[in-house]
C-alpha cells in the first residue's frame, strides 16, 4: 500500500448515531491535530499514547463540534464527536484541507494489522475476520493463523522430501471444497423461499423472521415482489427472501406478475439453496424449482395441519430434504433450521480444518494443485507463507 503521512477514516457506520468516530493515523496526525483541535484545558495536550482530551474541533475561528480524542497509540489517535453525519463528514472535510488523505475503515485497520504482522496469512485472516458475521466464522478464520491453512502448508514444507503429487493434489482438493462451505459460516448465504402462489411461503417467511413483513392473503399472486430479511441459526446468517409465486397462468395475463416471477427467477439464481415451499394439503400442478447447478432445495410440504394429499414421492423434481411443517400453527418449523444447516454442509463443520479465507489463498491452492514437480509445490507453498496480500 502507498504509504501517507496522515490517514483518515470514518470508523462508525453511515446514518446517524449517539457518537460518530473518526481513526486518525500516521506521522503527521499530531500535527494535523494540533491545527485543528482546541483543547478544553488550558495546560494544553501531550499526545501520549493513552492519554485522552477533550475540546472542540475547529475551522479556523469555527467551533464544529466538541469532541473526546483518545490516543490509542503512536501516531494513531480516534476522534469520537457526535454522530450526526454532517458533523462527521465536516470534522473528515477539515482533517483533509490540513492534509489527511481520507481512506476506508477497511483500509485503515488493514494497513495497521500489516504494520504489526510480518506473516502474510496471519495479515489476511485478522483483516477478513472484520467481515465475519458469525461467531464460528470469526473463531474458522483465526484458527487458520496457527493452524489450519499455515500448520498445512508449514508440514508439507517441512515434509518436502516425501510430497506424493496425487496425495498433494487431493489435499488442495478437499480444502478448496471445504472452504466453500467455510465463507457460508464467515460471510452467509443466501435462501429464497419459492413455491406456487397460496402454498404458505408469506406465512413461513414471516414466522421465520418472527414478524409480519410479508402480506398473506388467500388470493394467488399476492406477493408481487421479494422481501428480505435476515434468519440467524447457529453457525449461519441467513439472508432470506420470499419471493413471488411461479405460475405461468399468472404471468400470461398480468405484466406486473410477469415482472415480478421474471424479478423471482433472478433472486433464484443469486440464491445458495431454495426452500421449496408446497401445500401438502392438495395435488401439485405443473411445478418444478428453476434450479442453477449444484443448489440444493429444501422441500416444505407446508400446512400439516391439514388432512395431506401430496405425496412426497411423486414430486417431479430432485431435492436433498424434505419436511413436513405447519407455518400458520409452527410445527415443524425449528426443525427447519437444522435441514438447512446441512443443506448448506456446515452441521458439525470442523473449524480447525484449512480452509481459504483469501482469493490470494485460493488461487495459490489452485496452482499447487496443478503442479507436477513436488519442488514447485515446495516453492508455491512458501508463496503461500510469505508473499504480501493486496492490500
Amino acid at each position: 500500500m502507498e504509504s501517507h503521512p496522515c490517514q483518515a477514516a470514518v470508523i462508525t457506520p453511515a446514518g446517524t448515531a449517539a457518537i460518530g468516530s473518526i481513526l486518525v493515523c500516521g506521522a503527521a496526525a499530531e500535527e494535523i491535530l494540533r491545527s485543528v483541535f482546541r483543547p478544553h484545558s488550558p495546560t494544553g495536550v501531550s499526545f501520549e499514547p493513552g492519554q485522552v482530551f477533550v475540546g472542540w474541533m475547529t475551522d479556523g475561528n469555527e467551533a464544529i463540534d466538541q469532541v473526546v480524542i483518545g490516543c490509542e497509540g503512536r501516531q494513531r489517535y480516534a476522534i469520537h464527536g457526535h454522530g450526526n453525519p454532517l458533523l462527521v463528514e465536516s470534522i473528515l472535510e477539515i482533517l483533509v484541507r490540513h492534509g489527511a488523505k481520507p481512506v476506508s475503515a477497511e483500509t485503515m485497520i488493514q494497513s495497521q494489522i500489516a504494520a504489526k504482522e510480518s506473516a502474510t496469512i496471519a495479515v489476511e485472516a485478522k483483516t477478513e475476520r472484520l467481515k465475519a458475521v458469525t461467531m464460528e466464522g470469526f473463531r474458522l478464520i483465526s484458527n487458520q493463523i496457527e493452524g489450519g491453512l499455515s500448520r498445512w502448508a508449514k508440514e508439507r514444507i517441512g515434509r518436502k522430501d516425501t510430497i506424493s503429487i496425487p496425495e498433494i493434489r487431493e489435499q488442495c482438493k478437499r480444502i478448496l471444497a471445504d472452504s466453500r462451505i467455510a465463507k457460508r459460516i464467515i460471510y452467509g448465504c443466501r435462501a429464497a423461499i419459492i413455491g406456487p402462489p397460496n402454498s404458505g411461503k408469506s406465512t413461513l417467511f414471516n414466522r421465520l423472521c418472527g414478524m409480519d413483513k410479508s402480506i398473506v392473503a388467500d388470493t394467488a399472486g399476492t406477493t408481487r415482489d421479494w422481501v428480505g430479511a435476515v434468519w440467524r441459526i447457529p453457525s449461519l446468517r441467513v439472508e432470506l427472501f420470499d419471493t413471488a409465486g411461479l405460475a405461468d397462468d399468472l404471468a400470461a395475463v398480468d405484466p406486473l406478475q410477469s415482472a415480478s416471477q421474471q424479478r423471482t427467477l433472478e433472486m433464484i439464481r443469486a440464491a445458495d439453496v431454495l426452500i421449496a415451499v408446497l401445500d401438502g394439503s392438495r395435488p401439485l400442478n405443473h411445478f418444478t424449482p428453476p434450479t442453477a447447478e449444484g443448489q440444493p432445495v429444501i422441500v416444505v410440504l407446508n400446512k400439516s395441519d391439514l388432512p395431506q394429499t401430496l405425496i412426497p414421492d411423486t414430486l417431479p423434481f430432485p431435492f436433498a430434504e424434505i419436511i413436513p411443517l405447519s407455518a400458520r400453527t409452527g410445527f415443524g418449523v425449528d426443525e427447519l433450521s437444522s435441514v438447512l444447516r446441512r443443506a448448506m454442509e456446515v452441521d458439525d463443520f470442523d473449524l480447525n480444518r484449512p480452509v481459504c479465507v483469501h482469493p490470494r489463498q485460493e488461487g495459490i491452492i489452485r496452482k499447487v494443485s496443478e503442479c507436477e514437480d513436488p519442488r514447485q509445490v515446495v516453492v508455491i507453498l512458501e508463496q503461500l507463507l510469505t508473499d504480501s496480500p493486496p492490500l
